[in-house]
């Protein structure tokens, strides 16, 4: 689709989600809307499938942390909210309420949870397999550099390899993040195998 190849997140998920695009990536965040029915001509009519790194899925981890002060005044009151926060129950019920991610991998599979969103089962199993974010002030950056070399790999407009060797120099000297780079990049491959 034209222009496509620039789009976000939001705006694949609204391409596939009015019948646009046949097809789309995204995350796992904004799969809740392709399945509901006042708003999607797809729900209920596509698959979902998680992404695959080499001979198994991957995903990344986005999460919220809740954590306890160590000079807090209630210490046993706040591990009992988070305690109950994290629950099996209530991390369901706030699932089944409008699609949260569960922190839980026993709930991807949830008869219940997938009946309403069957992306769940696709999310468990990239989780699976999933790292962090880069722990590093630079993250953003990191992640705005990468998506701009693998847009122009996409788009044909530059090498893969020596775009992917260019950006691994600039991570190198400017983020020093190897190990995020080595774990996420495409191989020059990759850009074969989409075609």
């Amino acid at each position: 689709m034209n222009g496509s190849a620039n789009w976000h997140y939001d705006e694949v998920t609204k391409a596939v989600q009015s019948g646009q695009a046949p097809i789309g990536l995204t995350i796992s965040g904004q799969a809740g809307p392709l399945e509901d029915t006042a708003n999607s001509s797809v729900a209920g009519k596509i698959g979902y499938a998680p992404l695959p790194y080499r001979k198994q899925s991957y995903g990344t981890l986005s999460v919220w942390n809740g954590c306890v002060a160590a000079d807090s005044k209630h210490p046993k009151e706040a591990y009992k909210l988070a305690a109950w926060l994290t629950s099996r129950e209530t991390e369901k019920a706030m699932s089944l309420k409008d699609g949260q991610m569960p922190g839980r991998q026993s709930l991807f599979s949830d008869p219940e949870l997938t009946a309403k969103y069957p992306f769940f089962p696709a999310v468990g199993e990239a989780m699976k397999q999933a790292d962090t974010q880069p722990f590093s002030a630079d993250a953003t950056k990191l992640m705005d550099q990468l998506a701009t070399v693998l847009s122009e790999v996409a788009l044909g407009n530059t090498d893969p390899k020596a775009a992917l060797e260019e950006n691994f120099r600039y991570f190198r000297v400017h983020l020093n993040y190897i190990y995020f780079l080595e774990r996420s990049l495409f191989s020059a491959n990759t850009r074969n195998t989409l075609a």
